[in-house]
């Protein structure tokens, strides 16, 4: 110990006389350093901007592909002079920064020399400026794994530096470092939380100094900063973590996506050249620039968006364009995966210089096709026009022409003038005389371009996958800066970003990522922005994505939390009877509500079983509006319709192929609306195959539609009604038994009639009993409340005699349907005549009507 108290010692005795004499380090050793390595790189630098060397290299051949003899001959001069005035400005900008070197190195004594007094005073000054500053950075860089725990302080910036020198525990490290406004940043990327001093109270500083210096190594910093101390204390403590350590990185992608570093800065890399034509080998293309945009010259102007992730198929874009013949790649993915971003990350490629050889010193160009069309009058003008641009692109030479929704070119997916475009063009690409990029959806890669063998046959096909949820969360936090721009007063955290991805990708269907989560947290921001700002959070993205998808997915408020502990209670206010029913479905929908339920597999999944007209259906509903907030978030299929196997497509949808490709009943009601409780009506009258499919329904959470489309059921409630049993129930309990009793024998019952393996797959099975003339009256009284709650508008109140509820309890029941006739009765005999009263004014608003059996007798 007291060596290594000696050797530190020694080691800030140095750290002093180094900070003393800082001014002559700074001005003849670091100054000299980064002289000679811009002197380098400027050589460099200078060369591939006036492409000397390229120039040279191209020396004899033609100018701007004119192999004609002016051509060939125009070319030396031309050649030369670029090489004489490249050269030149190569040697005036060394010598000049040569000269500057020499002047940088003698002008302190010079300064001397001419103004002693003054100049004395200067250094003096900048002597003291240069110990101060210093004095501010760490005193030692992180180079070696950590070992003088006691010693974190030498690897700290000056802010670090000081909250740990005054920090008493680890508690008062965490205050001090809460209250620093140099973290402040920080903690809003991180986001809103209550962080409990008692969780940290237990941890030993040296502890997290240690933990503190290791974060900062396995990031790759050189110095200990508040952030790395802040992320040390949440690690020990085992407390968010995973979000502080991905804030870290954000902010140090930030710092690459912000400032580009200077020719003279150590991390400044000299690449490959760059730029479009550098050698004068391509010709002018006016035709074709009128109907483009060239996306070589948008990325060189910087108005391109950076390309996150996309490694794979960028890399076969560039090996499928480096071939030698078919070499036009289609890129194919779905809407929103970033094809587009694809094709402007090769033209930034180009720019930068790109380390593909397929793609260096190209021009990409991305053709109009509506425009090209609008402003000819005649198809022969559009022949002659598209002639030119393919003749001015076949001289050119390096020319990458991109054509987005590429399908519309073929005759089943566009109109004449698009097939003729792609007639003009497919003898040139099938020849390789120019390249060609096109970008579709499979969808309609399988529905236009597949049946077209001339058209598929000069492509190559390069998919383009939607995004990871790991890219989707970078490409989130570079759009977060452009975000933040526009909405000024509001500020993104990571927590909100990882909830847009993670839920989007859960709960939105009709997208991919990252398209679909970047809208979530468009919206979450405007709204912020509009609410008077503030930092946007994972609520937020809740919240929006609850109003699009109508699912719960907000934290479960005091209210809610009431709501579902009492939501026997709720259902019963519009069902009558069923307890063991109600109880059970009440209990899934509380486990899903709480997250308690495998995200692979339906909400829930039901099977109702029991006589006609018992509130199979009526609680199918119910559940419907508890949980999705509106009865119309139902499909409905009467699965009676499927009886015969060769219907099986009405409910799937048609194959690739058949005469009509009609979408599913059920599998396109879905898609649509991926968010509701599904009903199938008379599931045992459905063929057994058919029955089957719905195996992997809830398996899985999954159905594939007749397109070979995956259809997804996770968010579904799936309910399935059957009157099957229905003798075996009513004798069972006409005999005294209860369901609990007979419930083993019933399901062997079931058994006969449905596949085991199909019943085991439902959360329950559900035994609906048959209603008493009592449940029948409280039926009435719903159903008339129901009736009043209509006329609420025009206050009308309505006040039923108990002779009223018994005759029409009596009328509205039979031992065959149960209470299915009940409804209409109250439209026949209590509705229309309450409609005739109120037209012809025997009935006026604010009035009291009683319903009794002269009422029911009108």
């Amino acid at each position: 110990m007291a060596l290594q108290q000696v050797k530190h010692a020694a080691q800030e005795t140095a750290f002093w006389v180094k900070c003393f004499f800082y001014l002559p380090y700074l001005w003849y050793v670091e100054g000299s350093t980064t002289f000679i390595r811009t002197l380098y790189r400027l050589l460099i630098y200078l060369d591939q901007a006036f492409a000397v060397t390229l120039m040279v290299w191209f020396f004899f051949v033609p100018l701007f592909g004119d192999y004609t003899l002016l051509g060939r001959f125009l070319a030396f001069p031309f050649r030369l002079g670029r090489i004489i005035i490249g050269a030149v400005a190569v040697v005036i900008a060394e010598l000049s920064l040569l000269t500057l070197f020499v002047l940088w190195l003698i002008s302190p004594f010079a300064f001397l020399w001419r103004y002693p007094e003054l100049g004395i005073l200067g250094i003096a000054v900048a002597w003291v400026f240069a110990f101060a500053w210093r004095l501010g950075k760490p005193y030692r860089l992180i180079t070696e794994p950590y070992k003088e725990t006691s010693y974190i302080s030498d690897y700290c910036d000056e802010a670090a530096r000081g909250v740990i020198k005054t920090a008493k525990d680890s508690v008062d490290l965490l205050q001090r470092l809460l209250g620093n406004r140099a973290l402040a940043d920080f903690l809003v990327r991180l986001g809103p939380d209550d962080i409990a001093p008692e969780k940290f109270s237990h941890l030993k500083l040296q502890e997290v100094y240690k933990t503190t210096y290791e974060l900062a190594c396995e990031l790759g910093s050189n110095s200990v900063c508040l952030s790395h101390l802040f992320t040390a204390l949440l690690k020990l403590a085992g407390t968010r973590f995973e979000d502080a350590y991905q804030v870290l990185l954000w902010e140090r992608r930030c710092q690459g996506w912000s400032r580009r570093p200077f020719i003279w800065d150590p991390e400044y890399e000299v690449g490959p050249i760059g730029g479009v034509n550098r050698g004068w080998t391509g010709r002018v293309t006016p035709t074709l620039d009128a109907f483009s945009t060239d996306l070589t010259l948008e990325a060189a102007k910087g108005r391109l968006k950076l390309m996150i992730g996309k490694k794979r198929p960028f890399a076969e874009a560039a090996r499928v364009l480096a071939r030698a013949r078919k070499s036009n790649a289609l890129l194919v993915g779905p809407p929103g995966s970033g094809k587009n971003s694809l094709v402007e990350g090769i033209a930034q490629a180009v720019i930068k210089g790109a380390e593909e050889e397929s793609f260096r010193g190209r021009r990409v160009i991305e053709l109009d096709c509506g425009a090209l069309i609008a402003g000819a009058k005649s198809q022969g003008e559009l022949g002659e026009r598209l002639q030119q641009i393919i003749r001015e692109i076949e001289s050119s030479r390096g020319i990458i022409l991109f054509i987005d929704e590429i399908h519309n070119l073929v005759v089943a997916g566009g109109d004449v003038e698009t097939a003729f475009i792609f007639n003009s063009l497919r003898p040139h690409l099938s020849t390789g005389k120019f390249q060609m990029v096109g970008a579709t959806s499979w969808e309609n890669y399988r529905k236009y371009i597949t049946p077209n063998e001339a058209f598929a046959q000069v492509f190559e096909i390069v998919e383009v996958p939607a995004a990871t949820k790991e890219e989707s969360v970078e490409i989130l936090e570079y759009q977060s800066l452009e975000l933040e721009r526009i909405n000024k007063k509001a500020k993104i955290s990571f927590p909100a970003i990882r909830a847009a991805v993670e839920m989007a990708d859960r709960l939105i269907y009709e997208r991919v990522l990252p398209d679909k989560a970047l809208n979530v947290l468009e919206e979450a921001v405007l709204e912020k922005q509009n609410a008077g700002g503030g930092v946007v959070g994972a609520e937020d993205i809740a919240k929006i994505i609850a109003a699009k998808t109508h699912l719960p997915v907000t934290k479960i408020t005091q209210k809610e939390a009431k709501e579902l502990l009492t939501l026997e209670e709720r259902i019963h206010r519009g069902l009558i009877n069923q307890e063991e029913a109600v109880k059970a479905v009440s209990d899934a929908l509380r486990r899903a509500r709480a997250g308690l339920r495998e995200e692979e597999k339906p909400i829930a999944s039901f099977l109702f079983v029991g006589p006609t007209g018992v509130g199979k259906t009526e609680l199918s509903k119910i559940l419907a509006e508890v949980y999705f907030g509106n009865q119309d978030l139902m499909v409905r299929v009467d699965m009676s319709e499927f009886a015969d196997l060769k219907n099986i497509y009405r409910l799937i949808g048609s194959p690739p192929g058949s005469e009509t490709e009609e979408p599913g009943q059920l599998t396109e009601a879905i898609r649509q609306r991926p968010f509701s409780l599904v009903l199938l009506d008379e599931f045992e009258k459905a063929h057994p195959q058919i029955s089957n499919l719905f195996l992997q329904v809830f398996d899985d959470g999954r159905l594939t539609d007749g397109r070979g489309e995956t259809v997804n059921f996770t968010n579904t409630i799936i309910i399935a009604t059957s009157n099957a049993g229905t003798k075996f129930i009513q004798d069972q309990l006409m005999s005294g038994r209860t369901i609990e009793e007979f419930q083993i024998e019933f399901l062997e019952e079931l058994r006969e009639i449905f596949p085991p393996e199909l019943l085991n797959r439902f959360d329950g099975v559900m035994v609906f009993k048959p209603l008493s003339p009592e449940h029948i009256r409280k039926i009435v009284e719903l159903k008339i409340k129901g009736v009043e709650k209509d006329l609420k508008d025009k206050e009308i109140k309505l006040s039923a005699t108990a002779e009223f509820i018994d005759r029409v309890a009596q009328l509205g029941y039979a031992p065959e349907w149960g209470a299915r006739p009940l409804t209409r009765v109250i439209q026949d005999r209590v509705q229309a005549v309450l409609a005739k009263k109120m037209l012809t004014g025997e009935i006026k608003e604010g009035q009291t009507v009683t319903l009794d059996l002269k009422f029911l007798e009108s």
